[in-house]
């Protein structure tokens, strides 16, 4: 007997190391594009950990006849399930990708993909949460179990690619990295009262370079280089009175948590009030968004905000801290798209989809620039000062690796991934602090003219001696204007600076707009 329950109890072990992978993806992340990265719980334990935080269970997993038992919630949410509860019925069905399992509290039968599976012990209601056998969901959706029996831990992991996400073969570096210029504006030398300022740059997963402009004429417009449609630059939108800058909130300024908020006010913000300052493309939702006055707007498919720190639903613990500013020094991401967060060396704030922000915590670190990235459903933050990689949860920030690099002059991220620039190199730096040197500007070949995408050609780039601007004769370039006298130029050799405009494309080549030549470049590592 005695030896028939010990052999029944460390099976039950095993079972509890089944299914806990899951607390990975954000709460109810989308079921179509479920997050993989590794949960661990221990059995009587109400703490957990998850996306590098440390995550406290409503209940403890336990044994419960030779089953693991576990909150139901977590595992569904954990594992980036969709769960719907029937009170009427009190069944629970989990949507995972295609999958779906259906659970009925203390009956031993449950539905997986349309088909009746015995269950050795069904879920039940325990002290108003609801137990849910850990090995069953956790095979049903394909993760493996590992346990360690001297700590007591299970740790989680998923077995194959899980549904929406698909191997990425590494593109194959070039034996001759070039750097290729790839767009100046046809209108560079029409007179203008005053220059077009770039401000801002992005690339997307599929080869779009997005540019924000604040155009001498227009305004403040949003640019999309797309390589498939040629070499100039379109208007993707224009921030105007079209309405759909425009969007009414309730105005709650940040309040003491000594203090009551203000008198609730609803008010109307306008595109006359938006000042776009930074394109931010999220490689984990797939999204383009701009951010300006308090306010993220998501550019495509089309315009719309996204969230604003207009209202706060929660005091501040600390009057002294405000949101930080949109500069250098602050960082803005998400890994859901439903919770934003935002801040810098000394606070963070999190805001949820359409509003509804929060104070979130504070910070011991000194005065610094932080840049983030997502990778496996985590945000991720470098501090360019101390070297340091944190996570970004509602606990603040986690030291979880250190990659320190002297003198950088410049940074950026992409696709999970951080780039650091000094003087003479780039490096890649990944978030568990491994440091690669990614190019060295001593190899680089630079490639004469413009490049056209269609032709794979470089045609010649003419400037107007007394302004200096570039000038892309597209039609004629062996007719020189008489009242110009145009020259064939070539730009400068590349040289970053701390505010050059820095951004990685998914294939990791390097995308700067130069300012001095006013023209986008390219460093081409990878096919």
């Amino acid at each position: 007997m005695k030896g028939s329950t010990s052999m029944r109890r460390k099976a039950s072990l095993l079972l509890l190391a089944s299914l806990i992978l899951s607390y990975l993806n954000t709460p109810m992340a989308r079921a179509e594009a479920p997050a993989v990265h590794e949960v661990v719980l221990t059995l009587n334990d109400t703490t957990a950990q998850s996306k590098g935080a440390i995550v406290q269970l409503s209940s403890a997993p336990y044994l419960m006849n030779d089953t693991t038992m576990v909150p139901l919630r977590f595992v569904s949410e954990a594992l980036g399930a969709e769960i719907q509860w029937n009170e009427a019925t009190r069944t629970a069905l989990l949507t995972y990708g295609t999958q779906s399992i259906q659970l009925t509290i203390d009956f031993n039968e449950a539905i997986y993909n349309g088909k009746s599976v015995h269950l050795d012990q069904p879920a039940v209601i325990v002290k108003e949460s609801t137990m849910a056998p850990l090995r069953f969901i956790a095979e049903c959706f394909d993760y493996k179990v590992s346990f360690d029996s001297a700590t007591r831990a299970i740790t989680l992991s998923p077995q194959k690619i899980q549904p929406g996400q698909a191997e990425v073969a590494k593109p194959k570096r070039l034996t001759k990295i070039t750097v290729d210029n790839l767009t100046t504006d046809p209108e560079i030398n029409t007179p203008k009262p005053y220059p077009s300022i770039v401000s801002s740059i992005a690339a997307d997963r599929n080869g779009r370079i997005y540019l924000l402009e604040n155009n001498s004429s227009l305004g403040y417009v949003f640019k999309e280089y797309d390589p498939t449609k040629g070499k100039t630059p379109r208007i993707l939108s224009q921030v105007n009175g079209n309405g759909s800058y425009n969007f009414e909130y309730q105005d709650i300024p940040e309040y003491d948590i000594r203090s009551a908020p203000s008198d609730v006010r609803k008010r109307t913000f306008h595109y006359l009030d938006f000042i776009p300052e930074e394109l931010k493309y999220n490689f984990a939702t797939d999204s383009l968004y701009v951010l300006g006055s308090q306010v993220v707007y998501k550019l495509a498919p089309e315009i719309h905000m996204v969230t604003h720190w207009k209202t706060f639903t929660t005091p501040t613990l600390d009057k002294n801290k405000r949101i930080p500013k949109n500069d250098h020094s602050f960082f803005f991401d998400t890994a859901d798209g439903e919770t934003f967060y935002m801040g810098s060396a000394f606070n963070i704030y999190a805001t949820q989809k359409s509003g509804g922000s929060r104070y979130v915590a504070k910070s011991t670190k000194e005065d610094t620039r932080l840049v983030s990235t997502v990778k496996d459903g985590i945000i991720y933050v470098y501090d360019q000062e101390t070297g340091d990689i944190s996570t970004v949860t509602d606990q603040g920030y986690t030291i979880v690796a250190r990659a320190h690099i002297d003198h950088i002059v410049n940074m950026t991220s992409a696709n999970g991934v951080f780039y650091a620039v000094d003087s003479n190199k780039v490096y890649r730096i990944d978030t568990k602090g491994q440091i690669q040197v990614h190019v060295s500007f001593d190899e680089l070949y630079y490639n004469r003219g413009l490049y056209d995408p269609k032709t794979g050609r470089y045609e010649q780039i003419f400037v107007q001696p007394n302004n200096q601007d570039l000038r892309f004769n597209k039609d004629a370039p062996e007719q020189i204007n008489e009242s110009f006298q145009k020259t064939q130029v070539e730009p400068r050799a590349i040289e970053i600076k701390e505010h050059t405009l820095l951004t990685v494309d998914a294939k990791e080549n390097i995308i700067l707009f130069d300012g001095q030549n006013q023209m986008l470049r390219r460093i081409h590592i990878y096919e």
